[in-house]
């Protein structure tokens, strides 16, 4: 996805994800400057984004994030945070890609993941979690319940495999 900051235009590649009011907390991604979003945030004349710390570091430099303009969907938005990093889809990596994060209700999207945070046994709460969803929209397809720990060794999984043979061989 094309994105631009408006002050230094020319720039490709952050990713975009629709997030709720609580999802930094929840996922325990810690706010870095500014603020997360609120309420208010998620009416469509309001164009406010959180980004990364990798993409103040790739895009915008020494400059003070907070303020800064930037351009896509054909819309500028207003930089009101910075978050930290975070690794998705492979453990492995250095790198960390950047990313710029949108008020989940400022834009339509087509399938969406809930996270819960829960104290205990993670997976009781996979029933009453779906009952509330489908009181919500009953028609609404949840294709799969997974903890957070199970997220992480599915992607470490093939290095895990590696190791096991290695060891068995070597032993």
């Amino acid at each position: 996805l094309d994105v631009n900051v408006v002050a230094q235009p020319g720039w490709q590649g952050a990713e975009i994800r629709r997030v709720s009011n609580g999802y930094f907390h929840c996922l325990d991604i810690p706010l870095v400057q500014g603020r997360v979003f609120y309420a208010p945030d998620e009416q469509p004349e309001r164009s406010v984004v959180i980004v990364n710390q990798e993409f103040v570091r790739r895009r915008l430099g020494d400059r003070d994030p907070i303020g800064q303009e930037i351009s896509f969907w054909d819309r500028r938005w207003s930089i009101v945070g910075v978050v930290g990093n975070v690794k998705l889809g492979s453990m492995h990596s250095d790198d960390f890609s950047p990313f710029v994060y949108v008020p989940m209700m400022q834009v339509a999207q087509h399938g969406m993941t809930f996270f819960l945070r829960t104290h205990g046994h993670s997976l009781q709460w996979a029933g009453p979690a779906r009952r509330a969803l489908w009181e919500i929209d009953p028609s609404q397809p949840i294709l799969s319940v997974n903890t957070m720990d199970q997220l992480v060794q599915d992607s470490i999984s093939v290095e895990r495999f590696c190791t096991v043979l290695l060891s068995m061989m070597a032993g």
